[in-house]
């Protein structure tokens, strides 16, 4: 491998490691600073920007990643005022810093991370159902997974006081309007994005196990809320929603390689 190659696979061995020490502390009531929360975000975004670039370049990266980033962002600030299209919403101080507007940096960054992460599911089912590649497919299976994530991110964040909703939903708490919010967000910014940012450039030229890395980085997010569920006491059903999704992009991971 080269250095970049081996570089991503540090920076996610470290990201997977943070997420195991932040259930072992919460299990057995560790207390750790307000610098751990930061320091998972910003290694996470760390490894998003060194696969993107390994696979992407450095056009793809800068013109996705912001994009990813701003396109959201203004829709955020029209949700957080208007309750259109996710529904009436507040953030609450435990969110952290917030940018002009009342958005929170740390739900920025996210969208990046979760979106760039989606489109990299997006393109491995493409491959192993032989689809037709599109940009309007690719908007449409990222903005699927970005919401399957979202199922237990959001009742997670809402139960750690980081936001909350006007009107409790059906869904563990949270209005649909929410995950409706989601798809719209994500196939508007997906439309946009990817016809700006042009090909990938990498994706050919690197091995399957590195191009789709994330799935496995995935993964294991969505085993880190399957625990943060569990461990706040939500719903049975919290739980085994990410857990469903974590197998599921483990087998479509080990599938995209022997394909």
């Amino acid at each position: 491998m080269d250095a970049i190659s081996i570089l991503m696979v540090v920076t996610g061995s470290v990201v997977i490691l943070l997420m195991i020490g932040d259930r072992l502390t919460q299990e057995f009531g560790i207390k750790v600073g307000r610098w751990y929360a930061p320091l998972q975000l910003f290694s996470g975004l760390a490894g998003v920007i060194i696969h993107s670039l390994l696979t992407g370049g450095l056009r793809w990266t800068l013109t996705f990643g912001i994009l990813s980033m701003f396109i959201p962002y203004l829709i955020e600030i029209v949700g957080h005022r208007s309750g259109f299209p996710f529904g009436r919403y507040r953030y609450l101080p435990d969110a952290g810093p917030t940018l002009p507007g009342g958005v929170p940096v740390g739900v920025v960054i996210m969208w990046w991370m979760i979106l760039y992460a989606s489109t990299i599911v997006a393109l491995a089912c493409i491959e192993v159902f032989s689809m037709t590649s599109t940009i309007w497919l690719i908007a449409a299976l990222t903005s699927l997974f970005a919401m399957g994530w979202d199922l237990v991110a959001d009742p997670v964040a809402v139960d750690g006081k980081f936001w909350e909703w006007k009107k409790q939903g059906v869904w563990l708490g949270i209005p649909l309007s929410n995950y409706f919010g989601w798809l719209l967000t994500g196939i508007i910014t997906m439309v946009i994005a990817l016809p700006l940012a042009g090909e990938m450039e990498g994706m050919e030229l690197r091995l399957k196990w590195i191009v789709f890395l994330p799935l496995l980085g995935y993964a294991g997010l969505h085993l880190h809320y399957a625990g943060a569920a569990a461990k706040r006491k939500l719903s049975p059903l919290a739980s085994w929603t990410s857990i469903i999704q974590a197998v599921g992009l483990i087998i479509l991971y080990v599938v995209v390689l022997r394909g």
